[in-house]
Parts: structure tokens; C-alpha cells; sequence
């Protein structure tokens, strides 16, 4: 389900009003343009100002390919068409530099959904747009005030104020919606016991048979060695396949899975996951991050800087496996609260696993509170930009299933509607959820925010049983789905 604090109509309006004003302002400046006798004098800012517009069309252009960015990159290339337009006939735009922009722009696309980095790319445009707001404005007053420009009637002071009022605003808008697009790296956070293994086994399954994922890379950590075929993420799968129960991690066990798909076959999507028993989700903050990186610097004796740019990568792991495994042991925590912490700052998606048989105890459980306090200081450190969902797991177990699924299987639709039960009373009812709902969705009225919320289980019909037939989770693809888009 998706969780909004205000209706999907309040974002239609918005999107209509801000259609109309910036369409509608782009023609007015333009005709204060026509006006002025402009700075074509001047080849430089003449060249620079036609990259940047050849630039913005064209990352424009590349923003209506993702779903997110849709209705921004339309918005922009409706209310930017006329000032191109009028540049173009009257020679404003140098066409050689025009085409060296596009050309700019055209890399900068590729680039950006190559790698899925559309956060890149909607930066480029929200500065490009900068430039050219700041080049419009400075000529026009310029022009007011060496006097090849000026304002004879109250009509012409009006509509020159309300132009500037309304485009700053306009400009203000697509600052706070260009900011909210998110990159393909996908955290997984849950707590310990919260169903993370069993949750990264049914997506691995589902990943390599419906969206070319690839065999995942791990690094496995335990002081007996022995115990590492447990957890590895391929043979967690190969057993969930089977029907066969995995355990959790032990203490002094430490995986960090890294789970690799591709969109439409060839867009790379990136999704991890780190695992290790002990309370690390309440020790994980900023503080904890710079002390963490100092002990370990002071302990394997590498400069903090090296590992704050290596710690997170599954190579320079297995070094440090091999080369210092005592302090790996020793440090464990530390490195677990580092890198969770590091991949939650650069992530542009993160999944919270939210343990379905604590949230059955009560909706104000203290374990759950302590839980959900912690993900609101996370996203204060971390910051609204990203893209949040949220998942109940061993849904199966929960109370709201009532008389669902008491004489039949599960199908997905009814497995939507406990899914709904379930969320819309965790946010009614518990106020430090719906806080966090609320900080998510920061713009309810000018950008409303979407938050996705699933549930995930086995069949409960079989849930009692010590072997289950297959692993069929429900919502699975839904959040497969999720993560897949950008």
C-alpha cells in the first residue's frame, strides 16, 4: 500500500497550477525581454548561457524517462519552450555552443540512466536552470537600470513584480521535487530477529528468476568457520527454495550481501543488506560512525579517510578478513554500525523491516517504539531526500488477519488487504510512525510524497508445519516492483 498524509488529488492540483504559472510567467518575461536590447555583446556569457540551455533541454528530456521525474521534466521543458524559442529566432542563443550543450546533455543522460544515477542528473538541470534564471533576471534589471529598458505604466510595473514573485516560487518548486529523486543503490535495515535472512533469500529467488539478478556477492565473517555456509546468501536461497527453515545470525557472525539486478536487462539496480547478531540498530548514528572509523583507524592502523572511502566494499572486506581477523572480530560492531551507517547516507533507497511478531504484541510495544525512535534520528542524519518503504515481515502471525484466511490459501489481493489493515493501524495508532510518516512527507500539498508499505509472509496455512512446500512470499514482486523503479 502507499502511505500519503494527503489525498493523490492535492498533487494534481499542484502539478495543474504550477503547469498553468510557469507557463504562463515564461511568456510574460519573455515579452519583457523583447524589450531590452540584451548582452549579445558579450560572446562569453553569450557561449556559456547556450550550453546551459542545451544542457537543461536535453537532461529534461532524460528526467521524463523515470517515473519520478516524469512530470518534472515535462514541466520544465513546457515553461522553459518559449524563452528557447525567443532565444533561438533572435539569435540570443549561439547555436554552436546551443549544440555543444545538447551534446553535454546527451552524455550527461546516458550516464545518468546507465548507472541509475537520475539524483546526478536532476542536480545538472537544477543548476543549469539557476544560471539561466540569474542571466534572464541580471539582464532584464541591467537593462532597467542603464535605461534601454523602461517601465512606462502601472500594468507593465505589475506584471514585471508578479513575474518575479512567481518565478522565484516556480524556481523554489523544482528545487524541493528535483532533489527528491532517487539513485538505484538499495539498503535493506531491519533488527536483529526482524526476518532479514529470510526476506534477502525470497528476493534473491525472485530477482535472478524474473529480473536477470546475478549470484550475489558476500563477505561472511564467524569465529568458527564451520558456520559461514549458513549464512551465505546462495544457500539460504537453495534451502528457502526447499521449504526448508534458515536460522538467524549468531553472535560474533558478520554478511554483507550485495544483490545485483538489471532493469529492462541492462539498467544496473543495486541492492545490500548487513547482517550480524547484537543491538547494532540503536548504536548506528553519525556519532557512532566517526568513533567508529577512529577505533578502527587506531586498531588495523589505517587512515580514517582510506576507510571511510573502502570500509563499505566487499574487497577491501575480504582483506580485512584475511589480513586482520582478530581485530575483524574484535571490532565487529564497529565495522557493522560503519558500514550500515555509510550505506544509509548514500543509498537512495532504504527498505525498514519492521518484526511482524513484535508489532502483534501491541502497537506501542516498547522494542517497537525504541525501533521506530531510531529510524526517526536515522532520517534526520540521513535526510528526507531519499526514497522510504517500509515492510512488516511474519505477517502470517499477526492478529488483523482475523477471519482472512481461516478456511482458504492466501491470494494476492487478500494478502493486499491485511497488508492495509495492517499499516493504516501501526499509523493511526502509533504516534511515533505516523511522526515519521509526516517527516517523510515533508511537502504534503506542492510535492506530496509516497511512502510504500508491504507485508511479507509464507502461507499461514502452512506455517505451523516444520517444512514448508516452496516459498511463495506474499507481496514479493510488489516490492521487487518497488525497488526496480526509479
Amino acid at each position: 500500500m502507499i502511505l500519503q498524509t494527503r489525498p493523490q488529488d492535492w498533487s494534481r492540483v499542484s502539478w495543474v497550477i504550477f503547469y498553468f504559472l510557469g507557463y504562463l510567467i515564461a511568456i510574460i518575461l519573455v515579452w519583457h525581454y523583447s524589450q531590452v536590447h540584451n548582452l549579445r555583446e558579450v560572446p562569453i556569457v553569450q557561449n556559456f548561457i547556450s550550453i546551459c540551455i542545451g544542457a537543461l533541454i536535453i537532461s529534461a528530456f532524460f528526467l521524463v524517462l523515470t517515473k519520478k521525474a516524469r512530470l518534472i521534466g515535462i514541466l520544465i521543458i513546457s515553461t522553459q519552450f518559449p524563452i528557447i524559442l525567443y532565444f533561438l529566432f533572435h539569435s540570443i542563443i549561439d547555436l554552436q555552443s546551443f549544440c555543444i550543450g545538447i551534446i553535454s546533455g546527451l552524455f550527461f543522460g546516458f550516464y545518468a540512466l546507465y548507472y541509475v544515477k537520475f539524483d546526478w542528473l536532476a542536480k545538472i538541470s537544477k543548476y543549469c536552470l539557476y544560471i539561466i534564471t540569474a542571466y534572464f533576471w541580471i539582464t532584464l534589471f541591467f537593462a532597467l537600470s542603464i535605461g534601454t529598458y523602461t517601465v512606462n505604466s502601472p500594468i507593465q510595473v505589475f506584471l514585471l513584480v508578479v513575474s518575479f514573485i512567481f518565478w522565484m516560487a516556480f524556481i523554489q518548486y523544482l528545487r524541493i521535487t528535483l532533489i527528491n529523486i532517487s539513485n538505484s543503490d538499495v539498503l535493506i535495515f531491519g533488527s536483529f530477529n526482524s526476518g532479514k535472512s529470510v526476506f534477502l533469500a525470497a528476493l534473491n529467488l525472485f530477482l535472478n528468476d524474473n529480473m536477470y539478478g546475478e549470484n550475489p556477492k558476500e563477505i561472511l565473517v564467524a569465529m568458527d568457520s564451520s558456520l559461514l555456509s549458513d549464512i551465505s546468501l546462495m544457500k539460504m536461497s537453495d534451502r528457502l527454495k526447499k521449504g526448508i527453515p534458515i536460522r538467524s545470525t549468531r553472535a560474533s557472525e558478520f554478511a554483507l550481501y550485495e544483490l545485483s539486478c538489471k532493469k529492462w536487462g541492462f539498467l544496473p539496480i543495486h541492492i545490500s543488506s548487513i547482517d550480524y547478531a547484537g543491538g547494532y540498530t540503536f548504536q548506528v548514528d553519525a556519532k557512532n560512525f566517526n568513533t567508529g572509523i577512529s577505533t578502527l583507524s587506531s586498531s588495523i592502523h589505517i587512515k580514517a579517510d582510506e576507510l571511510k572511502k573502502n570500509l563499505s566494499s566487499i574487497q577491501f572486506l575480504n582483506w580485512l578478513k584475511d589480513n586482520h581477523f582478530n581485530e575483524f572480530i574484535k571490532n565487529i560492531n564497529e565495522i557493522g554500525n560503519v558500514i550500515l551507517f555509510h550505506k544509509l547516507k548514500n543509498s537512495g533507497k532504504v527498505i525498514f523491516l519492521i518484526d511482524g511478531e513484535i508489532y502483534n504484541k501491541d502497537l506501542n510495544d516498547e522494542l517497537l517504539n525504541d525501533y521506530l525512535s531510531r529510524i526517526s534520528i536515522l532520517i534526520d542524519q540521513i535526510g528526507t531526500k531519499k526514497e522510504y518503504c517500509f515492510v512488516i515481515t511474519k505477517g502470517d502471525s499477526l492478529n488483523v488477519i482475523g477471519d482472512y484466511v481461516k478456511t482458504n490459501h492466501e491470494t494476492s489481493s487478500i494478502a493486499k488487504k491485511i497488508e492495509t489493515v495492517a499499516f493504516k493501524q501501526l499509523y493511526q495508532n502509533n504516534h511515533i510512525f505516523k511522526g515519521i510518516i509526516n517527516k517523510i512527507d515533508k511537502h504534503p500539498i506542492i510535492n506530496p510524497r509516497k511512502i510504500h508499505c508491504y507485508l511479507i509472509s509464507v502461507d499461514s496455512n502452512e506455517r505451523d508445519s516444520e517444512q514448508i512446500s516452496g516459498y511463495k512470499p506474499w507481496r514479493i514482486r510488489n516490492i521487487a516492483n518497488y525497488i526496480m523503479k526509479f
